[in-house]
Order: C-alpha cells, then sequence, then structure tokens
C-alpha cells in the first residue's frame, strides 16, 4: 500500500514539474495554476512578490487593479488609482489675517495659497478651482477702489477678475461693501507638486483683504463673512 502512495506521489509532482502547468478540473491548463471552477479564500490573497518572498496583501480597503499583460495586479485604494473621472478629495482654505493693499500694490491673499501634490499612482489629475474674495475700501469716505484678483500657478498668472466696492450710502447702513469677486479655473495635471496662490492687484484706493468689518454699523460680530475663500475639487484620470 506504501508503494502504491509513494508511486502516486512521485507520478503526480513529476508531471507538475515537467509540464510546470496544473489544471484542476481540465486536463488543458493554459496557465501555471488553471482552474476551471470556483475558488475560495479564506485568509489574505497576495499579489506580487517572488519565488522566494511573499507578495502584497494589500491595505484594508484597497481594491485589485490590473497592470496590463505579463505584469501583476496590485493593490491599491479607489482614490489612489488611476481610474478616470474618480473623485480624489474635495478641498478647502480661507483667509486668515487682514493686510491691507496700497494702490499700485500687488499683494498675497494671506491664507489662499494651496499646494497641489499629484501621486505618481495616477496618470493624471484634473483640478477645478472656485474661489470668492472681498477687497472692501480700507476706511470710509472718499473714491471707490478698484483692482484685480489673480489666481497663479507656480509664480505664473493663470486667471484674474475684476474687483470693486459698492457706493458709499451716507444713511448709516453699511458703506465700502466689497461687491464679490469669483475666479474659475480648470486644469489638468501630471504627477508633481504644484502650488496654487491668489493675489489681489490695487488698482486705485487702499483695500483691506481678509476684513473685520467693525466700523460697519449692524456689524454683530461677524469675523468670517469678508474672508476670501478658494475650494478645490481634485479628479483622478
Amino acid at each position: 500500500m506504501k508503494n502504491i502512495f509513494y508511486t502516486l506521489c512521485i507520478t503526480t509532482f513529476g508531471s507538475i514539474s515537467a509540464f510546470s502547468q496544473v489544471g484542476i478540473n481540465t486536463s488543458t491548463p493554459q496557465k501555471t495554476l488553471h482552474v476551471d471552477g470556483s475558488l475560495q479564500i479564506t485568509n489574505e490573497f497576495n499579489v506580487g512578490g517572488s519565488g522566494s518572498a511573499a507578495g502584497s496583501a494589500g491595505s484594508s480597503g484597497d481594491l485589485l487593479f490590473s497592470q496590463g499583460s505579463g505584469a501583476a495586479p496590485k493593490w491599491s485604494s479607489l482614490a489612489n488609482s488611476n481610474v478616470s473621472g474618480v473623485l480624489y478629495k474635495i478641498d478647502y482654505v480661507k483667509g486668515t489675517s487682514p493686510v491691507n493693499v496700497a494702490q499700485g500694490r500687488t499683494t498675497a491673499v494671506p491664507g489662499i495659497t494651496y499646494t497641489l501634490t499629484v501621486p505618481s499612482t495616477v496618470k493624471s489629475q484634473t483640478v477645478a478651482i472656485n474661489f470668492i474674495g472681498y477687497a472692501p475700501k480700507n476706511s470710509a469716505g472718499g473714491d471707490n477702489s478698484q483692482g484685480v484678483f489673480e489666481l497663479h500657478l507656480d509664480g505664473t498668472k493663470v486667471t484674474s477678475a475684476y474687483s470693486a466696492v459698492a457706493n458709499d450710502t451716507g444713511n448709516g447702513t453699511m458703506q465700502n461693501l466689497p461687491i464679490p469677486t469669483t475666479l474659475i479655473y480648470q486644469d489638468t495635471f501630471t504627477p508633481g507638486t504644484y502650488t496654487f496662490t491668489v493675489y489681489y492687484t490695487s488698482w486705485a484706493g487702499t483695500v483691506t483683504l481678509n476684513k473685520v468689518p467693525t466700523e460697519y454699523n449692524g456689524y454683530n460680530k461677524d469675523t468670517e463673512s469678508m474672508l476670501s475663500r478658494m475650494q478645490l475639487f481634485i479628479f483622478n484620470n
């Protein structure tokens, strides 16, 4: 009986070694292991690795993505995958400290700077930016102010929008109320690091960015109402 068992083992493993392909429920295996039927895994599933090292089991929540013929698949989170159209994340920044901008001067809006890092795990990312800014006059009275908000990418202007304030009412209600300015921008970026910064240039008069409107009648201690804000929608491609 033992001789029969040894003979079966030698025959089976000899066939595996000779043909280097194993078929389960098939006599014509197409790969090293060919299963013609269902497969159940009750523990971790490893991909990659080598003949002497275990592959990766991925992290909780990861998905398995193909890397094409002849390459092992890889684990990746959906956010870090190269699936087109996937929303990677939404980010938001807002103004911080107030700053005065005199006529003819250009100043970065405090707090409105964002560094985008496109990971090497994606082909590219598309970024859609919405910005709203306020530039009220520095003090009551005098001429109305005028200027422009500019969005810069790595030090180069990519878009801009005109900014102004409303006329003084002179009747005790809010004066020098800024007209909100909106910037909209979209572009696609390959893996790397990019910095977005919003600047304000005063064409006429002096304005205060990120102003806390304590001098306005009816002010209710709202310290956020005139802060500039920027929201970024980032998609993988």
